[in-house]
């Protein structure tokens, strides 16, 4: 139990905002000058992700002032009394010169070791930084932590530890939080510079469902999966005994004071949607609660230690001499690969079990559908409606139509696909109809035209790549495949001509893949069932790669 005494808190006065509070809450009057979305100018996604030069032309591009960001003045005459954190020049920190560096400082005090860490794409710099001086022995700096909660794929809900960063362009999620939930990773290759500027790279991405233990707020939000997010904030455990934290308050992490681990980090992308307006100073050598969409959290520094203590600054604590000379061993070694998830193995066992091969040699497979799959619904009135409207577009450009039936017909002449009639159906037969458009790419040597097969269409909020289980990762990663370039003197590769097509989908599963067509609006509506692997669904690039291997 929190004890309190009747020490006073000062509380600043409604009138004098907090030099240090942060506004969440966005009038519906704003609009973004760079997106026109409805947020203010500095908390806009696409300008947070441009370079300091970027933002720089940007600004001037708009019209804007280098120093409020808004319209209307130059930054010479601006009536703001805000200026620069970095260097307290009359201009922004977003066009700081020096915030294009994407390194991340963190000092300690007793061994003076420099960790540097920058998150990139392979567009353009990610920055995921803040800077931290030398603390002076007996001070400890708190950041912001919170409890969330993050759905599982199964619908259970979980608690994880947070760290609120600003000062990060990306959110990062611990691979056991990501084992733990189950969730289904995504490729998605990110460099990060490490140590001495050598590179390791996040390999991929999730997205989950994050809500708060205390309000109504909820979002989904995507994030990098890394082995750690940061070391244990905070460093040492902390005795809050008399701290007098008023009554009444709900903190976002009950243990803020005890040594724990970190598994989420929540970049600036969210950080100023979930701080609110909220501040209370405990005392002068006290840090300050903030209120934010999960509870109140501490941030600032707190002088009452005797002994010196590591220092974390966002997602880097400060190394040891021998594990920073492990890390520079362990750059060159092969990373191991990623832990198979139980539906990852469910669909090789389901391959194995399921498929076979005709007397030519060619694949038969069955569609790994998951339990869900009688929860789809009607699909044929949406497939329609959306077959009509590319109908429409087809007609106003006579090429692009010419184009499309030759794809169909070769479709048909090949065997791949076949004509069916709805009424021979069995009374509850269950199908789904793939709505279909084309990608035009002028400048490709082989296939200008490209039909798409949308297996996302919904119906009763499920659609066909809902109910597929989606597999593992076959083919071999980058490394692997330069590596057996340099193994062999001779090296020969090939092209496999229309390679989701040399596969067939049982008999009794290709009522799954019906689309709609016909050659001329005069003409009757057709229904056409894909008898072989359609690329769109969730499940063709393992069956693909697994039956070529």
């Amino acid at each position: 139990m929190q004890k309190f005494s009747n020490q006073k808190i000062n509380i600043p006065p409604k009138s004098v905002p907090p030099k240090t509070s942060h506004a969440a809450s966005v009038p519906t009057d704003y609009v973004c000058d760079f997106c026109s979305g409805h947020h203010q100018n500095y908390k806009c996604s696409v300008f947070l992700k441009m370079n300091v030069d970027q933002r720089q032309a940007k600004l001037k591009e708009a019209n804007l002032c280098f120093n409020c960001l808004r319209k209307g003045h130059r930054s010479a005459g601006c009536s703001s009394d805000k200026s620069c954190s970095k260097c307290s020049k009359k201009h922004h920190t977003l066009v700081h010169f020096e915030q294009q560096k994407a390194t991340v400082q963190s000092t300690n005090t007793a061994k003076h070791h420099e960790v540097n860490q920058a998150v990139a794409s392979f567009e353009e710099p990610v920055s995921s930084s803040c800077s931290s001086t030398s603390i002076p022995p007996g001070k400890q700096v708190f950041l912001m932590t919170a409890m969330v909660q993050l759905t599982a794929k199964n619908g259970q809900v979980h608690h994880v530890r947070a760290l609120l960063d600003s000062g990060s362009q990306i959110n990062l999620l611990a691979e056991s939080a990501v084992q733990r939930l189950k969730l289904p990773k995504y490729p998605s290759t990110v460099p990060v510079i490490g140590v001495g500027g050598n590179r390791s790279q996040l390999h991929h991405k999730v997205v989950v469902p994050m809500s708060s233990n205390c309000s109504s707020f909820a979002t989904n939000i995507e994030c990098y999966t890394s082995p750690k997010v940061t070391g244990t904030i905070p460093s040492v455990r902390v005795n809050i005994d008399n701290w007098n934290i008023p009554p009444g308050i709900i903190m976002a992490d009950a243990s803020f004071h005890c040594p724990r681990e970190i598994e989420l980090l929540i970049g600036a992308e969210l950080f100023f949607d979930v701080l609110k307006e909220g501040q209370i100073k405990l005392a002068n050598r006290l840090p300050a609660l903030y209120e934010t969409q999960f509870g109140w959290v501490v941030a600032g520094s707190y002088a009452e230690q005797e002994e010196d203590n590591p220092v974390c600054a966002n997602i880097a604590l400060t190394d040891g001499l021998e594990e920073c000379m492990q890390r520079f061993f362990n750059q060159e070694e092969i990373s191991e690969p990623a832990m198979i998830t139980t539906e990852e193995q469910r669909f090789e066992e389901h391959y194995q079990r399921t498929y076979r091969r005709e007397k030519g040699g060619r694949f038969v497979v069955q569609l790994p559908f998951r339990d869900n799959v009688n929860q789809l619904g009607n699909s044929r009135s949406l497939a329609l409606k959306r077959f009509l409207l590319l109908e429409k577009r087809l007609a106003r450009n006579p090429d692009l139509k010419t184009q499309y039936a030759d794809f169909i017909e070769e479709y048909q002449a090949l065997g791949h696909c076949r004509r069916v009639h709805e009424d021979e159906d069995s009374p509850g037969t269950q199908s789904y109809y793939l709505p279909h458009h084309c990608i035009l790419k002028p400048t490709s040597s082989s296939t200008k035209l490209r039909v798409v097969f949308d297996a996302t269409a919904k119906t009763n909020g499920l659609s066909l790549n809902d109910v597929l289980m989606s597999g593992l990762i076959s083919q071999s990663d980058l490394f692997t495949i330069v590596m057996r370039f340099r193994t062999h003197p001779i090296v020969i590769t090939a092209d496999v001509s229309k390679m989701y097509w040399q596969i067939l989908v049982g008999p009794s599963q290709t009522r799954y893949q019906r689309i709609f067509w016909r050659n001329d609006s005069s003409e009757a509506t057709k229904v056409l069932e894909l008898l072989t692997v359609t690329y769109g669904t969730s499940a063709a690039s393992f069956i693909a790669v697994r039956s070529m291997i």
